[in-house]
């Protein structure tokens, strides 16, 4: 049977190196991998959660004036369903024609 202490010296000793101590005092970025997102793809993308926000406050509304008003839509509700609805609309419009103008 080996010895412990045969055992201890095949374990390799680890040396901690902190960050800072690189010869320039920081390590090399690599500016490769950066993604460049254009104003545009910000705009488009946050064009399309603002839709999927309309479409569920449209769905919570329809939900919460048909549970409560026990199957009928109040004339408030009509009236805000058709807001949200054309903003839908509207927006819809403008995400996919500002897309059909990137062809060109």
């Amino acid at each position: 049977m080996p010895s412990k202490k045969e055992n201890m010296e095949d374990i390799p000793v680890e040396e901690d190196i902190p960050k800072n101590s690189h010869s320039s005092g920081e390590f090399p970025i690599d500016n490769s991998n950066n993604v460049k997102v254009t104003k545009d793809v910000f705009n488009t993308v946050k064009g399309h959660h603002l839709l999927g926000w309309c479409v569920f406050i449209l769905v919570v509304i329809y939900g919460v004036e048909f549970f409560g008003g026990h199957g009928k839509v109040s004339e408030v509700g009509e009236k805000i369903i058709e807001i949200v609805k054309l903003l839908i609309f509207s927006l819809t419009g403008y995400l996919f024609g500002t897309q059909a103008n990137k062809k060109d």
